[in-house]
């Protein structure tokens, strides 16, 4: 299976997907399937991925070192959209766009279901 039939799967199973985008941590995008515009879909995947390296370093500086846990998802909404991000592997993310009529945990569970087989792939 190709990553770009594993998202067209993500963007089937999440209520109110719009797309989704595999992306590096340089913001690139390594895949991408959208039903809109594709231009919007890599767009999102490039400043989500950098925002989710940055809540990272957060979260890094705020926990206790003993009990440090890394950060396993982000999801915003906005007047239009929810945004969910979750990490890959190091320097990999999942980035899943719904509309609001999206429910965010069902979306955020795809992503995770998702996870395994794009580490297969790599």
């Amino acid at each position: 299976m190709s990553f770009r039939k594993l998202l067209e799967d993500i963007v089937e199973k999440a209520s109110g997907a719009v797309g989704a985008a595999f992306v590096d941590d340089d913001g690139e995008t390594i895949e991408q399937f959208t039903n809109g515009s594709s231009y919007e879909i890599r767009l999102a995947g490039a400043h989500h991925g950098i925002l989710f390296q940055l809540m990272e370093k957060i979260v890094e500086n705020v926990e206790n070192v003993e009990n440090s846990r890394s950060l396993s998802a982000v999801s915003i909404t906005s007047d239009l959209n929810i945004f969910t991000m979750v990490p890959v592997e190091d320097g990999t993310f999942l980035v899943l766009v719904q509309d609001r009529t999206g429910i965010q945990p069902q979306g955020l569970r795809v992503l995770m279901e998702t996870v395994p087989a794009i580490r297969a792939l790599i």
